[in-house]
């Protein structure tokens, strides 16, 4: 690894660039599940567990519908987003918050990504990184250099045989769309508990702390949403409120912090206040706020 880093810096420089100004801050503890949405004509997630060392690709048709939250086109195809809308839309079409994403032209299917895999698991991937900072078949992608680095030192011991590639198309259910006809779209429940199993963070399981979510956005769906996001990852919802006030920004109000509040305030990207709440004690209430909806829903 050493040699490697070395030569790569050796080369960035004769390239006359600043290695500093290269390696953009990341996103990544290095510690929770690493998630990925895959954009192109067979979207897919890809997830990393730390805690496991579990790699699972979860592929779904891109010619499914889900509710995009956009009132004027309530139905979106899966495979219709925008390059910057990929991690949006596999994140309700999952149920699950996904930060990152790529696009590629091709079609994923097994043999795919276990050969995209092989290619970033190979000892060349940190000078490509730090050179070039995105593989050539990638058309577009959010992930910094140094998220890109820490995800391959923890994958590099890893094989093609430890990539569990799931076709989850069929996950579908009928509904109605806004003509009246009966159109396929994705079964976000069946989905979520097979992106879930990845996702569980056995600290937020181990506090078992109760989590009130009280919906201040306007949008009724945004409380089901977000407790979808807290769910997949372990975390105890146990109470849902459509609130009648509403809050601009999103907050967590709770009577001390704890790994529970502080995995939540990252993923809802909000504060959290130390008080006394209506909950109990060492219980966590989600006040979403218009910020949350905006995001979601706009």
């Amino acid at each position: 690894m050493t040699i490697v880093l070395l030569f790569a810096i050796a080369s960035g420089f004769s390239k006359g660039f600043s290695l500093t100004s290269k390696i953009k801050s990341g996103k990544w503890d290095g510690a929770s599940p690493f998630t990925i949405a895959m954009g192109g004509p067979k979207p897919a997630v890809f997830i990393y567990q730390p805690d496991s060392k579990e790699i699972a690709v979860l592929s779904v048709s891109g010619e499914t519908l889900y509710e995009g939250g956009n009132s004027s086109n309530p139905l979106e195809k899966i495979s219709d987003a925008s390059a910057q809308k990929t991690a949006e839309t596999l994140s309700k079409t999952f149920g699950a918050k996904i930060d990152n994403y790529i696009n590629i032209p091709d079609t994923l299917d097994e043999g795919k990504s276990k050969e995209m895999f092989k290619n970033f698991a190979s000892l060349t991937t940190p000078v490509s990184i730090l050179i070039r900072g995105k593989d050539d078949e990638i058309k577009s992608t959010n992930i910094t250099r140094l998220d890109s680095l820490r995800l391959w030192w923890k994958v590099k011991g890893l094989g093609v045989k430890d990539v569990q590639f799931t076709d989850l198309a069929l996950l579908v259910e009928e509904i109605i769309d806004a003509s009246g006809q009966k159109v396929l779209g994705v079964d976000t429940l069946s989905l979520n508990r097979q992106i879930a199993q990845y996702l569980q963070d056995s600290k937020l399981t181990g506090e078992n702390i109760n989590i009130t979510i009280k919906n201040g956005t306007g949008v009724p769906g945004a409380a089901r949403l977000a407790a979808s996001f807290a769910t997949s990852v372990g975390a105890k919802v146990v109470d849902v409120k459509d609130e009648k006030a509403v809050n601009n920004k999103t907050s967590i109000v709770a009577n001390e912090k704890s790994f529970t509040s502080s995995y939540l305030a990252k993923m809802f990207n909000c504060d959290i206040n130390v008080a006394q709440n209506d909950t109990g004690i060492g219980e966590i209430t989600l006040d979403l706020g218009q910020d949350f909806a905006e995001y979601w829903f706009k």
